[in-house]
């Protein structure tokens, strides 16, 4: 039982490491939607002032390649969060059968886990 307890326990770490990752990624990823919109946003003020001293033509090419970036990262995001969200319904699993199986051993010995836990770290099960 402690044994599957403490793999159990090492899943939800990892799963939740996991996560953070995940997290990240998808604030980097936001920020760099973020940043392609304002650049989007100043190359369109400068064509439509005339500052920018670009031919129509090149701007078409210009709004195509920011188009394209915006799409690729939002779905970058979009791939991210279903991964966050797998993820948190993996932890979600993880969490219910470690306390499953907390309940269990409290059941079978009678005595509350976390005691039984540092009986077990008093004794040499090796």
């Amino acid at each position: 039982m402690i044994a599957e307890h403490r793999t159990l326990q090492a899943a939800t770490d990892r799963l939740r490491e996991q996560l953070d990752e995940e997290q990240e990624a998808r604030a980097d990823l936001q920020r760099q939607l973020t940043r392609a919109n304002n650049e989007a946003a100043a190359w369109k003020q400068k064509f439509e002032s005339g500052e920018g001293g670009i031919r129509p033509e090149e701007m078409d090419e210009l709004k195509k390649k920011l188009t394209a970036r915006i799409q690729d990262g939002e779905a970058q995001l979009e791939a991210t969060l279903a991964k966050v969200v797998g993820l948190e319904k993996a932890k979600n699993r993880s969490q219910m059968e470690v306390e499953a199986l907390v309940a269990e051993v409290e059941k079978v010995s009678g005595i509350p886990f976390i005691i039984c836990c540092v009986l077990c770290s008093l004794v040499d099960l090796t």
